[in-house]
């Protein structure tokens, strides 16, 4: 009879500590990043097409800091592309896609350029806890101009973006260049002429015009 009750205290007290321990791995409210993850323009016009990546994690608390200060928990991972044209400073978001399971861990967006149905990007990650040294899986999506998203089955090509260089290109007469700096979109239209944020991402999330009014330099490099 001894050994039967002190087996059920056994019992208890593992179960207890279980219940301790779950308790005690916890996460904090959530919290939004967004990331402007590219900005080009479509070659020899004002259009631009831009991506932009919405987290909604939890960080760590308790027993979930140990050992190494513990992984946030992601709630939720969205990619919305956006179309905009940098002379008329109007832009307007196309669509959105949440993170498929084939690339939620390690989650990253990619322009790719603009053709004249829509904005192609890829998104890339992988399905497991951690990716390793696998290849990350491609998945590539078109975000039309009428309001479609459609996953493509193959990468796409004869995509349009802007030159890689500054300098204007031979026989290009309609010069844009379009990048991001911090939380903005930038453009410049001269030559040699300076990258000023046209774009700016609000409090909800949303790329939205800046006025003319507040426009501003971007300071150093934007980033391409």
């Amino acid at each position: 009879m001894r050994i039967g009750r002190l087996s059920n205290s056994v019992r208890r007290s593992r179960v207890a500590l279980c219940c301790a321990l779950v308790a005690s791995c916890t996460y904090g409210p959530p919290s939004r990043r967004v990331t402007i993850d590219g900005a080009v323009a479509r070659m020899d016009t004002r259009t631009f097409g831009a991506i932009i990546r919405t987290e909604v994690v939890r960080a760590p608390s308790g027993l979930s800091k140990f050992p190494d200060g513990g992984a946030e928990k992601k709630v939720e991972q969205v990619v919305t592309a956006y179309a905009g044209d940098v002379d008329s400073g109007t832009v307007r978001p196309l669509g959105k896609v949440s993170a498929p399971k084939e690339v939620w861990t390690a989650f990253q967006a990619t322009l790719l350029g603009l053709k004249s149905d829509g904005v192609y990007a890829v998104l890339t990650g992988c399905s497991r806890s951690s990716c390793g040294t696998a290849a990350p899986t491609r998945l590539y999506y078109r975000f039309g101009f009428d309001g479609t998203v459609q996953q493509l089955d193959h990468q796409p090509v004869d995509v349009e973006r802007q030159p890689g260089m500054l300098s204007r290109s031979p026989g290009e007469e309609t010069y844009t260049r379009v990048g991001t700096h911090v939380d903005s979109v930038t453009a410049v239209t001269v030559d040699n002429g300076p990258f000023i944020a046209r774009f700016v991402v609000d409090s909800s999330g949303a790329l939205i015009p800046i006025p003319p009014s507040a426009k501003r330099r971007a300071s150093g490099a934007p980033n391409r």
